[in-house]
């Protein structure tokens, strides 16, 4: 039987597509803004990045480039989803049309005079725009004194308005704004911040009279309640 022959091996080389390419420099591009730390852990991670010849115990790299495009357009596709509505607006909130109209209706016996007052004192016990601007004010001063994270901010008035937009904010007594805007800044920094916000330090931060409405035991059923 005669030997069979040699197969000849050639070498295959991976094709890369054009998007990948993209991709690949832009990841690139991206590593040189990246903290010392970070480049520290990618030439652990990956082998044959800015020299590193020694090839990683496991593979636990995360830096992959050809998914660049498509994580992004992902997580802003969950972040259009997520959008709030200005809850503050009957025309974009229906259910404050509803309570609006409730208003009108309830007071539609009442002479004239004395429904404009009514619906004025009504009014005036809903929390407003400029409480909300009040509210947002005064998580930035807490974040900036606590010298929190700029994700921490973002994610405390996310948590602010998505509560009173679930609750209906007409339903919300007005002088505890402060007391949500404080609540708000500690679930924030409960996720964001690597160690756990102290809600009496946060207390001692606010005003006297804003202490006077704000305790540690109403921030903890404050924050219950939004969970």
């Amino acid at each position: 039987m005669k030997n069979a022959l040699p197969v000849e091996v050639k070498a295959t080389q991976t094709k890369v597509s054009p998007y990948e390419e993209v991709m690949r420099q832009r990841w690139a591009a991206t590593l040189s803004t990246l903290p010392v730390v970070d480049k520290q852990d990618i030439r652990k991670e990956v082998p044959l990045v800015n020299g590193n010849q020694v090839k990683p115990v496991e593979s636990r790299h995360q830096h992959a480039a050809e998914f660049t495009q498509s994580s992004y357009l992902r997580i802003r596709q969950l972040e259009e989803s997520y959008l709030m509505f200005n809850y503050f607006d009957p025309v974009h909130n229906p259910r404050f049309q509803k309570y609006l109209d409730g208003i009108e209706l309830e007071n539609s016996s009442l002479n004239q005079l004395l429904q404009s007052s009514l619906q004025k004192k009504k009014r005036s016990h809903l929390v407003s725009q400029f409480d909300r601007s009040y509210a947002v004010q005064k998580i930035f001063d807490l974040h900036n004194r606590k010298e929190y994270k700029i994700e921490t901010l973002f994610v405390a008035v996310s948590i602010f308005d998505r509560f009173l937009a679930a609750i209906g904010h007409w339903t919300f007594p007005r002088d505890q704004v402060c007391l949500l805007a404080t609540t708000s800044l500690l679930m924030a920094a409960k996720m964001e911040q690597p160690i756990s916000p102290s809600f009496l330090r946060m207390v001692q931060l606010l005003t006297d009279e804003e202490q006077k409405q704000v305790s540690k035991d109403s921030l903890i059923d404050l924050e219950a309640r939004i969970i």
